[in-house]
Formats: structure tokens, C-alpha cells, sequence
């Protein structure tokens, strides 16, 4: 396996090397340690940080919202144009005729979505919905690097990792790995160092299963095939 079957990793440590043996060289005489994470909580985490209200940068709303959006927009407008629906104010919506037609049910769901088209902030489902889509369509390995499966980036069967440890339970582990390092290392004179931190597994568990509450079980059993 050449090193520049290692471009995928996020880094790009591997693809900016100048030979196969640098690229041996680091993975054997280097540390390798891998951070592990349950695919449905990295799902969840992708979309909240990414997607919804509480993100903190625009872009991928911009971007991959609202072309999510923009592609299941049927589902929710009702036979509007979605030009229309994503360019009106809700007061000029409620007076073209077509609108009027629609019962009070459809008017709210309308007025909805056209927040949503002009702000990318679709729902998780809608987000799940969209990977779906794309695993049928597209290779797995071109997802974005938040949401495309570890198995496609981190390359477990071509590195002997040295340590690998679990997200849900990173401050333990990482400290013991640390600890395990800074042992090996006692010829250097310096302070040793831990990390700290405090969100429990257990918030984390019940953020995963409310939003996970909002799926069909069927599309929750091809996430299941995809990651």
C-alpha cells in the first residue's frame, strides 16, 4: 500500500511525504493512537455542530443545508414553486392563490420550510435522509470527513495502532495513554500533563436518543449498513 493510499486521513500527513519508506517509517518507529466513537453519536454531533441552530459558523448551512433543503423541498411546499417559497416574505406567501388553497396544516408546514430554505437549518431527519440518499449514489469514502465512515479515513487494517482508545470515555483513557507515554519517556525532565473534562457519557447518550427518537426504524437500519 503506497503512502498515498493515506490522503484520505484528515491531516494529510501521510500525502505530504516524498516516499513510501518515509510513510513506513512513521508508522512503525511513531506512536499510532486512534480515537474511536460510536457512528450514531458522531452522526449527532456532525449534525449539531455542523447543521443546526447551535452551530457556530454558517458555512455548511449555506452550503450543505440548504442544498439538503433545496432537494427535499417537495416534501414540504406542497406544489409551491420553491423560488417562490425561498424568495417571498411569509406575508407575500399568504397572498398568492395557490397558497390560499391550501388547508391551515399545509400553510404553517409552507411558512416553515421557507425558513428553512433560506437558512439551510433542516432537521436531523432531513440530514439523515440526505445521507441515505448519497450512500446509494455516491462512494462512501468522498463523504465529507465529519459524516464519511471511520473505516473509510483511519484505515485499521494497513496501521498497527499503538494505542486505541474510546470518545465516550476520552479524558480516562487519553490520561492513561498519557500516562503510559510519559512513563516510557523518563529520561526527559518535564512536568507531566493530563487533560480535563466534563460533559458525562450519560448527557451525551440521551442528546444521541432524542434525536435519534425523530427516525423511522428503517432509515435507522440503513444507517446501520452504512457506518
Amino acid at each position: 500500500m503506497t503512502k498515498w493510499a493515506y490522503s484520505m486521513i484528515p491531516n494529510q500527513l501521510f500525502s505530504k511525504l516524498k516516499t513510501n519508506e518515509e510513510a513506513i517509517e512513521l508508522l512503525h518507529n511513531y506512536t499510532n493512537i486512534l480515537v474511536t466513537r460510536h457512528p450514531f453519536e458522531r452522526l449527532v454531533s456532525a449534525y449539531h455542530n455542523k447543521l443546526s441552530d447551535q452551530a457556530n459558523h454558517p458555512y455548511y448551512r449555506n452550503t450543505v443545508g440548504k442544498q439538503i433543503a433545496k432537494d427535499q423541498a417537495s416534501l414540504h411546499i406542497h406544489g409551491l414553486s420553491i423560488n417562490n417559497v425561498r424568495a417571498m416574505t411569509p406575508e407575500k406567501l399568504q397572498t398568492l392563490p395557490n397558497f390560499r388553497n391550501l388547508n391551515e396544516k399545509q400553510k404553517k408546514e409552507v411558512l416553515e420550510y421557507s425558513y428553512v430554505l433560506k437558512t439551510g437549518e433542516v432537521s436531523f431527519s432531513q440530514f439523515v435522509r440526505f445521507l441515505t440518499k448519497y450512500s446509494k449514489k455516491m462512494n462512501l469514502k468522498d463523504m465529507d470527513i465529519h459524516w464519511r465512515p471511520q473505516t473509510h479515513m483511519c484505515i485499521h487494517c494497513h496501521v498497527n495502532y499503538t494505542y486505541i482508545i474510546r470518545f465516550d470515555n476520552l479524558v480516562k483513557e487519553s490520561n492513561e495513554v498519557l500516562g503510559w507515554i510519559q512513563q516510557e519517556q523518563t529520561s526527559f525532565n518535564r512536568t507531566l500533563v493530563s487533560i480535563s473534562g466534563n460533559i458525562t457519557q450519560s448527557v451525551k447518550d440521551l442528546t444521541t436518543r432524542s434525536y435519534f427518537s425523530e427516525l423511522d426504524e428503517s432509515d435507522v437500519e440503513i444507517l446501520r449498513k452504512i457506518y
